[in-house]
């Protein structure tokens, strides 16, 4: 999965879980996020990832990078 960026992140606090909270924190900080950075930051497996991820990015709070 490419890198992601976030689109208003303060529209999305209380509807995030706090596992994709702490990733919209981690790419306010750090510009994206990847699978892999996610996986490793919430110590979670890549099935998890990807369907937290995606949920993200079908809900808008994230947007893929060109």
């Amino acid at each position: 999965m490419r890198s992601m960026t976030v689109a208003m992140p303060e529209a999305w606090k209380g509807i995030l879980n706090e596992r994709q909270m702490q990733a919209v924190h981690y790419v306010e900080e750090h510009g994206s996020i990847s699978n892999q950075e996610y996986r490793e930051l919430r110590s979670v497996g890549r099935a998890l990832a990807t369907r937290e991820l995606s949920v993200m990015l079908r809900q808008g709070v994230l947007v893929r990078q060109k």
